[in-house]
């Protein structure tokens, strides 16, 4: 039987279930749970492009693959530009078997690509993926990932052979140094910014956008629909978010974080955003994260990094990088007006959270 490209419909639930089901590593509740937030990405984006928002192969009632695609508003150059975050590909196996998956993904691609009427972004990809944007000559940025230690416990393996006493007197040593890092930075941090945690997103975030958006170079348009959609209305995500002000209700600044629970699990900065030389702002949020995290007992907390302001600031709060380079690709790049703009690393403001995000 031939497949065709169609559009994700609303009543697609069930047969995306279906299909989620054939992904590597999910049952029956975790497809489920995995169509619930298909339907949540595809049609509560309050950017609309007036294109749609999700393809899937379509073989008769079946639906044997899918792509999906963001509109966005970004900062380009101080000024809003609506572009396109792509991402979410998977063929069943059933149609890679026959020969097709392969032609079926090119399909999904020039999709996306064709409804797309400026850049389309794909970040943090998988290998897989990054081969298939790689044939279709995507322009490629590759940007590194930062880990900050929270904890040494466990990570001392070599003093095992002294005895568990000695290893255990190590970790909380290690641990004991740490926290003192930690406490003198909250402690001595510059400007003193009030800080606060908050559990909306209201007019405040409207009025942040607009004044310190055009400063982070090319970045979503960070408006409190933005962040409803992203971070508060996604299905099986919970977050917690900090905020520094320069006066009462003048926001600043903001952190968003991902909620952990049990000792050693990673602790996650989702959103990070702030005028880059906004020095103080940027001690006030990085602050309260590690003074959250601290208190969560995560042995380790990620973020992600372009601009090399933002680096800078992470860095003097005990960030380095680690491991290889993430994946941040683009198609479309000619599609805007000055091309250059978009192909270096720096240029772009972009964290963990952009897009689907890795969470």
């Amino acid at each position: 039987m031939k497949f065709s490209i169609r559009e994700l419909r609303p009543d697609d639930e069930g047969a995306y279930a279906d299909l989620c089901a054939a992904r590597p590593g999910l049952d029956r509740a975790a497809a489920e749970a995995r169509a619930r937030l298909v339907q949540h990405l595809a049609f509560q984006n309050p950017t609309s492009d007036g294109a749609p928002t999700y393809f899937v192969v379509a073989m008769g009632d079946r639906l044997m693959g899918h792509m999906g695609r963001m509109p966005t508003w970004f900062w380009v150059e101080g000024k809003k530009h609506l572009a396109t975050f792509a991402h979410d590909l998977f063929v069943h196996p059933e149609l890679q078997h026959t020969g097709q998956g392969f032609f079926a993904t090119m399909r999904l691609y020039q999709s996306v690509e064709k409804a797309s009427k400026s850049f389309v972004a794909m970040c943090w990809t998988n290998d897989i993926n990054i081969r298939l944007q790689q044939t279709r000559h995507y322009d490629q940025l590759w940007v590194d990932r930062f880990v900050r230690p929270m904890r040494v416990d466990g990570k001392l393996g070599p003093l095992r052979r002294l005895g568990s006493a000695v290893e255990q007197a190590g970790g909380a040593l290690g641990n004991g140094v740490l926290r003192a890092i930690d406490l003198a930075l909250h402690v001595t941090r510059e400007g003193k910014r009030p800080t606060a945690w908050v559990t909306s997103f209201d007019a405040r975030f409207d009025d942040f956008a607009e004044r310190s958006g055009p400063t982070m170079g090319i970045a979503p348009v960070k408006d409190a629909a933005y962040l409803r959609y992203k971070y508060l209305g996604r299905p099986g995500l919970e977050t917690v978010t900090v905020i520094a002000e320069s006066a009462p209700g003048h926001v600043v600044g903001f952190a968003v974080l991902r909620a952990v629970s049990g000792l050693r699990e990673v602790g996650t900065i989702l959103d990070l955003a702030a005028n880059p030389e906004d020095t103080a702002t940027y001690h006030a949020l990085l602050g309260e994260v590690i003074a959250h995290y601290a208190r969560s007992g995560v042995g380790s907390v990620e973020a992600m990094g372009t601009d090399p302001r933002v680096v800078a600031h992470l860095a003097r709060y005990g960030f380095v990088r680690r491991g290889d380079k993430m994946p941040f690709f683009y198609a479309n790049g000619r599609s805007y007006e000055r091309p250059a703009v978009l192909a270096r690393v720096p240029g772009w403001h972009h964290v963990y959270g952009d897009s689907e995000g890795p969470y």
